[in-house]
């Protein structure tokens, strides 16, 4: 198994054991804040396929996320994710995580679309490094991370 495909694989199988834990998540359990340092489960739904959304499509594709294109508005959230970097993502997280309104039934058929057009990593050459382009800042900057270090010095 290539290295491409091994990733391919994890990919999958982390969306099919999360998939799995929330298959039978339930409307009234969507915002029940379990109390503690724990976040309310549909908000963590909401940021896990957000966040692949924006990273994936909009950064190393160079292309606009579905949340702010096709799926704008449609995306399951009432409003969008806080920048991902600063001093203050921790605490502007936890808030919006803590008071974020998810539509469930819209958020997995937004993630049914982010997942359908994820063909990122099948379009790369085995060994390839993603390489930093113009249009990453682009995007950085929309959604808040300029610091794209974490993403480079690693091979996809």
């Amino acid at each position: 198994m290539s290295t491409k495909e091994l990733l391919q694989e994890q990919i999958k199988s982390a969306r099919d054991s999360f998939g799995g834990t929330v298959a039978d998540l339930k409307e009234e359990h969507v915002h029940t804040d379990p109390g503690g340092l724990a976040l309310p489960l549909g908000s963590l739904y909401a940021h896990l396929i957000l966040s692949e959304d924006i990273i994936v499509h909009g950064m190393l594709q160079e292309k606009a996320p579905l949340s702010s294109t096709e799926w704008k508005d449609k995306t399951g959230a009432d409003k969008p994710m806080p920048s991902f970097e600063g001093p203050n993502w921790s605490k502007e997280n936890t808030e919006w995580s803590k008071t974020v309104t998810v539509d469930l039934v819209a958020l997995r058929e937004y993630a049914k679309a982010v997942y359908k057009k994820n063909r990122f990593l099948s379009s790369q050459s085995e060994g390839g490094r993603v390489r930093k382009r113009n249009g990453l800042r682009k995007y950085g900057e929309i959604y808040g991370c300029s610091n794209y270090k974490w993403i480079f010095d690693r091979t996809y």
